[in-house]
């Protein structure tokens, strides 16, 4: 199989499965089908390829902020689009009601281009929603007229934001204050923790569910935190699960009214900036420290922008939280955060 251009995700998957192409000549096929959307993009391949030494763009699963978390730690832009709007079909599963396919990028015009080649209906993927839309035509149209909700601080199990990544959020505020937009004081309507704990019950609950074979069958060549994991859906009772699926109605719900009353809403994503990895519990405290679990529970598009750098160089972040698929007019307000700002053309330090 040479030409794989055409190749819908289903069909890709599939010649994958079946080893009739090789993953790396995929990529090439997606580069392709990217590059035809809008020819522009064949230089960043070349710069990022050949003088950074690294990727235009890479896809991911994002559980609970499993896309937007990576974006943050490295001044990442990563989108997570609306539960179902980009196939599953392939994929490795985590956790059925949350996973949700989206890109890694270093600017939003990727993310946009990226999402355009993806988003889509699939026959394969039994959540498929279907609801594909134009995301590059109007993506530098501004943000004038729009009404973003800010949420300045939140407390997820007494632990606050970093305060770099609480000013450059006022900051954040300012810039599309500044380009047109009405930014007004909102409030969530539960605590974070009160996501984090039904999310976490689901997902142990459906994770061991997916991976029950391979943890009878190997479950001593897996990490400590995956057989932690594993143990804590196997001594879950069904009652919990039932009880954390019907306070996720709940939450969604109330998440959906607080939609109602802005077009965006504007928070912190990582509540930290990215920990030393020879640092477990610093490591542990980057990934639960979040304000990303509310929107994964609620199937809402989010994405994770770098809003600046701390003291000590590394990159901090906001979050803006879409309509459901409403994925253009989070990209342009993405779009225009990003271009009224410099962090584009800055880079975090790295030392060592």
């Amino acid at each position: 199989m040479t030409d794989l251009l055409g190749l819908t995700l289903r069909e890709a998957s599939e010649a994958v499965r079946q080893r009739s192409v090789s993953p790396v000549a995929l990529v090439d096929a997606y580069l392709a089908r990217i590059t035809a959307i809008d020819s522009q993009i064949t230089s960043y391949i070349l710069v990022m390829a050949e003088e950074a030494r690294t990727a235009i763009f890479a896809i991911g699963s994002d559980t609970g902020g499993s896309v937007r978390l990576p974006a943050a730690a490295c001044g990442l832009q990563g989108l997570k689009p609306t539960f179902g709007l980009v196939s599953r079909y392939g994929m490795l599963p985590n956790c059925w009601a949350f996973d949700t396919v989206g890109p890694l990028c270093w600017n939003v015009w990727d993310c946009a281009a990226i999402l355009q080649a993806i988003a889509g209906p699939d026959p394969l993927d039994p959540v498929s929603a279907g609801q594909a839309d134009d995301y590059m035509t109007h993506l530098a149209d501004g943000v004038a007229g729009m009404t973003i909700g800010l949420i300045a601080d939140g407390d997820c199990d007494g632990v606050h934001p970093d305060a770099a990544i609480l000013a450059n959020l006022v900051q954040a505020a300012e810039v599309f204050v500044a380009a047109g937009a009405v930014v007004k004081t909102v409030a969530m309507p539960a605590s974070f923790i009160r996501y984090r704990l039904a999310a976490s019950v689901i997902n142990w609950a459906e994770s061991f569910a997916i991976h029950e074979a391979d943890f009878c069958e190997r479950g001593a060549m897996m990490g400590q935190a995956l057989r932690d994991k594993m143990m804590a859906g196997l001594s879950l009772p069904a009652v919990d699960y039932i009880a954390a699926l019907r306070d996720r109605r709940v939450l969604t719900e109330a998440n959906a009214a607080l939609m109602a009353e802005v077009d965006l809403l504007l928070l912190p994503g990582a509540f930290h900036v990215a920990p030393p990895l020879d640092d477990p519990s610093k490591v542990a405290a980057y990934t639960a420290d979040t304000a990303m679990t509310p929107f994964s529970i609620s199937g809402h598009p989010a994405i994770s922008l770098c809003s600046g750098f701390d003291a000590e160089g590394l990159p901090t972040n906001i979050q803006l939280v879409g309509q459901w698929f409403g994925e253009a007019a989070l990209l342009r307000a993405a779009f225009a955060y990003e271009t009224a700002t410099p962090w584009r053309t800055a880079f975090p330090v790295l030392k060592g």
